[in-house]
């Protein structure tokens, strides 16, 4: 859908920030919203995990100045790979209630194991949309945290900054007012920043177990419909912001966080 578009320029949205020990750190800011606003750089960012950050890489994440880290994984990826923040960032945790089934790498080690004999497009599609219906918690709690001046610049993220961080990402920005087609773009970004590497890294590591890579992409790409099978779902519920709202979200939050992220 987008693979014939360059990639965005540092200046342009979407870019990858370059924070040694990550591969999808971006600021979520520089889109455009259909009022003719921006939404703000500087002061939202989502990645994938934070484990393998260098001491280099350290150095640029504190520059980023986050006050506050939203981890988006379950307790056994947290306890595997633990992050490396800048001294002083407070964590919050928050990950979708019931839905261990989102976890990436609880899938893989399933299939590894021969306990699931492959997973599809098809089988994705329809996780995300249990992801934002069952799960739909996790979003709030991360759009609720950024409602709060005190805890910006804050990043979010989960393992691999696509599934739980994309999709958070999305609604984010459609509350936003930014239109589907740079939402949509955001999401498939995660594509040549990080799945074509974790492809040929786990490529070798799958066939030594008996798997076939081809019965198991869908665990690693962002493929854009997975994000319009959740986005459909809402749409049939009311649309973003009464979907949220009907979820938990308290109905100021959203004008809130359109004064705090988007500048006119």
């Amino acid at each position: 859908m987008h693979d014939h578009l360059p990639l965005p320029t540092a200046a342009e949205p979407g870019a990858r920030i370059e924070v040694d020990g990550t591969l999808n750190l971006r600021d979520v800011g520089g889109y455009p919203t259909r009022d003719g606003g921006r939404v703000r750089r500087g002061l939202v960012f989502r990645s994938d995990h934070l484990h393998l950050v260098t001491d280099v890489g350290l150095a640029a994440l504190g520059a980023l100045g986050l006050r506050t880290v939203v981890d988006l994984r379950f307790e056994r990826e947290v306890a595997q790979q633990p992050s490396r923040l800048p001294e002083g960032t407070a964590v919050v945790r928050a990950h979708p209630d019931g839905m261990e089934s989102a976890d990436q790498g609880g899938l893989l080690e399933q299939i590894i194991a021969g306990e699931i004999a492959e997973f599809t497009l098809d089988d994705f599609a329809v996780k995300y949309r249990e992801m934002v219906s069952d799960g739909v918690g996790m979003i709030v709690t991360v759009l609720t945290h950024l409602a709060e001046p005190a805890h910006l610049p804050a990043l979010f993220h989960c393992t691999a900054g696509k599934d739980r961080t994309g999709l958070s990402a999305a609604l984010l920005l459609r509350l936003l007012g930014v239109d589907d087609g740079w939402v949509r773009r955001d999401y498939w970004l995660t594509n040549p920043y990080r799945t074509e590497r974790r492809i040929a890294e786990m490529t070798p590591i799958l066939a030594e177990a008996g798997v076939g890579i081809e019965r198991v992409r869908a665990l690693f790409v962002a493929d854009v419909a997975f994000l319009d099978a959740a986005l459909a779902h809402v749409d049939a519920h009311g649309g973003t912001e009464a979907y949220l709202c009907a979820h938990g979200l308290d109905p100021a939050v959203p004008a809130v966080l359109r004064s705090l992220l988007v500048e006119p």
